[in-house]
């Protein structure tokens, strides 16, 4: 985000009590990396997004790493439902101790089925595809998040006491402490499997920094020509995942935006200045389902290109997931409002929308 709060009107973002679950990922909110290993709050940005959703949505966890944020709301009918909040942080910086690159996971139970948010930041620049590959797998292997909360370690957070007052949901309306996470390097948690196995949804977004290869003149030639399909072929993240060396079993939408990043401060032009950076689709949203293929639906995916707070384009996926109720709660059709999607209501599963 450039190291400030948007100014942007985020309701044109954020569609208010059509979705079930809102998990929001940032880098560089209100200050820039050098600055948030000073002042990690992100308080003023958590504020923003309330003020924004209302009351009907509430702040299941919020963490931090350095400048990493990630925070997830769940829209008040879906309460009864939640259960076994954690959050934990993993940093792949200098030395796989500085905290300006790494991920942020937020997981909880809906029902009985389990979900992970996992907001990421990879390596820079154009030539490092095997460090993001690596980051990748570092996050992967080292969340100490667990659909049991089994694995939670001095590092992570996990549910605790409710605010006087508020819903009796462990854990809700808390902000998880924004700290670095410096994890032992080695196999996963206990040698078992890596957060993306072990949860049922998996969302995985962020500053991913995958690039287009090729020169700065043959993108520009090829976005002013509308060549979407070479620069398709050309972007490193989907010749990485086709190779088998990154996000396995994950899903993504079609890129049918122009890339988000770099543009010239509030500007809809790429960057001019003497780095010229590459036209890029570094920001992305990916998702997977352990269960069965179609548990999770993609509704949308889109770039919201009026906002031009920041050099990059934010994106948003909409999602339909289907989850398992307990028995006790197979009669319950949570729906935040007659204009939400429309929900399966089946005996053994349920749908919520998730933003």
């Amino acid at each position: 985000m450039h190291a400030k709060k948007p100014t942007d009107d985020l309701r044109l973002w954020i569609r208010l009590n059509k979705y079930h679950i809102i998990a929001v990922g940032s880098e560089e909110c209100v200050n820039s990396i050098a600055k948030s290993v000073v002042f990690t709050s992100k308080k003023s940005w958590e504020d923003q997004l309330r003020s924004t959703l209302g009351d009907d949505y509430i702040l299941v966890a919020s963490h931090a790493l350095t400048a990493i944020h990630n925070i997830v709301f769940v829209h008040s009918s879906l309460l009864p439902l939640l259960g076994n909040i954690q959050s934990d942080a993993v940093a792949t910086g200098l030395g796989n101790q500085l905290g300006n690159k790494g991920g942020v996971g937020i997981s909880f139970t809906v029902g009985v089925t389990s979900f992970a948010f996992i907001n990421s930041h990879f390596e820079a620049h154009q030539r490092n595809v095997a460090k993001r590959n690596g980051n990748f797998h570092r996050i992967n292997h080292e969340l100490k998040l667990s659909p049991t909360g089994a694995l939670a370690s001095p590092t992570s957070s996990t549910a605790v006491a409710p605010t006087p007052g508020k819903p009796g949901l462990n854990g809700l309306g808390r902000t998880s402490a924004n700290r670095f996470s410096i994890p032992t390097v080695g196999a996963g948690p206990g040698g078992k499997r890596t957060v993306s196995e072990r949860f049922d949804r998996v969302f995985w977004y962020g500053d991913l920094n995958y690039r287009i290869n090729g020169t700065r003149r043959m993108v520009d030639t090829l976005l002013l020509r509308n060549q979407h399909e070479v620069l398709l072929a050309n972007d490193q993240l989907q010749r990485e995942m086709k190779a088998g060396n990154v996000f396995a079993h994950f899903r993504e939408g079609q890129l049918h935006f122009r890339p988000t990043y770099k543009f010239d401060k509030r500007s809809d032009t790429y960057d001019s200045s003497a780095k010229q950076r590459i036209p890029s689709w570094t920001d992305r949203v990916l998702f997977l389902s352990n269960d069965k293929l179609h548990d999770v639906e993609l509704l949308s995916y889109r770039s919201q290109t009026d906002f031009r707070t920041s050099d990059h384009r934010p994106v948003c996926a909409v999602f339909q997931a289907n989850f398992r109720p307990t028995e006790t709660e197979s009669a319950m059709s949570p729906r935040p409002s007659s204009s939400a999607h429309d929900q399966e209501n089946h005996a053994t599963s349920q749908a919520c929308s998730i933003q």
